[in-house]
């Protein structure tokens, strides 16, 4: 449960500036600016945190609700 939390966490931390080193990938990749390119993952980020949380207070969402997804 830590584990997937702490990568959704990151992840998380990837996209959004100060750091938002996927965002200096994307940027020298497409050519397009960090601050564009940042404000279109705005509602990613959001969805990401609302995991993160959803994660930290309902632990069976990642111990027990997925395995039985994937029988």
């Amino acid at each position: 449960q830590f584990c997937i939390m702490m990568i959704t966490a990151l992840g998380v931390g990837f996209i959004t500036p100060p750091l938002g080193l996927n965002l200096f990938v994307v940027s020298g990749i497409t050519g397009e600016s960090i601050l564009r390119i940042a404000w279109r993952a705005v509602p990613f980020v959001f969805f990401m945190l609302i995991v993160v949380l959803l994660i930290a207070y309902i632990p069976a969402i990642s111990t027990t609700m997925l395995p039985d997804v994937y029988k």
